[in-house]
C-alpha cells in the first residue's frame, strides 16, 4: 500500500511547467510512507528503505535470496544485505538508477552493482566483481517498507513569482524550502526564519 503525498500550490496566475514538474515530483515521487525502521530518507537517496533480494550469481552457479536496507548516507545511499549475502556499500540514485560500489564481509572482495527501478516498483540489477565486469550475476530488489519522509506543507506564495514550503521531519526537525517560477529554477532548501 502506498499513500500518496499532496501538494498545493497557492498563486493569483498560472505557474510555468518547470515549476508545476517539481509539484508533480513531489506528489507522486516522494508518497513513500510505510515505515522503515533503521533507514533514513533524503533528497539524495529517496528510495531509503527494507527490500526483499532475489539473486543469480556470475555464470548462473546458483540462487540466493534475503534482505538489504537502503538508507542515506551523505549526498548518496548506502546500502547493507545481510546474511546469507553479507556485504555492504555506498553509492548513488539518480534517474531511476542506483549504482552501489560494494564489499563482501567474508573475503574483502568488492564489486559493481547497479539497479534500475521498474513501473512496478521492484529494481532489476546486474552485478559484477572489480575485475570482471563481463561476469555478471544478476538481482532483484523488492520493497518491504519505505523510510518515512517529511511531511510538508503547502507550496504558499509569498511574493510574485516566489514559494515558499516547510517540511517536519518525524524527529520534529524543520526544513524549509523556495522555489522561484522561473525557467530552469528548482526548489532549494532555505532558512525557515524567513
Amino acid at each position: 500500500m502506498r499513500v500518496a503525498f499532496e501538494a498545493h500550490v497557492e498563486k493569483r496566475s498560472c505557474l510555468p511547467g518547470l515549476f508545476l514538474a517539481v509539484v508533480l515530483l513531489l506528489e507522486t515521487g516522494f508518497g513513500f510512507f510505510l515505515p522503515a525502521y533503521g533507514q533514513t530518507y533524503s533528497a539524495a537517496c529517496p528510495i531509503a528503505g527494507r527490500y526483499s533480494v532475489m539473486g543469480r550469481n556470475p555464470g548462473a552457479t546458483g540462487t540466493y535470496q534475503g534482505e538489504a536496507i537502503i538508507s542515506a548516507s551523505g549526498s548518496g545511499c548506502y546500502m547493507k544485505w545481510f546474511p546469507p549475502n553479507a556485504s555492504e556499500g555506498t553509492g548513488s540514485y539518480s534517474g531511476g538508477v542506483l549504482t552501489i560500489n560494494f564489499t563482501f564481509a567474508a573475503n574483502g572482495g568488492s564489486g559493481v552493482v547497479k539497479y534500475t527501478l521498474t513501473t512496478t516498483g521492484e529494481f532489476q540489477g546486474v552485478w559484477w566483481m572489480n575485475g570482471s565486469p563481463n561476469n555478471q550475476g544478476s538481482e532483484t530488489l523488492r520493497p518491504i517498507s519505505l523510510a518515512p519522509q517529511p511531511s510538508c506543507g503547502a507550496w504558499n506564495w509569498q511574493k510574485e513569482g516566489v514559494y515558499f514550503q516547510v517540511c517536519v521531519h518525524d524527529d520534529g526537525s524543520r526544513r524549509c524550502y523556495e522555489a522561484v517560477d522561473a525557467f530552469g529554477s528548482n526548489a532549494k532548501e532555505v532558512s525557515c526564519s524567513q
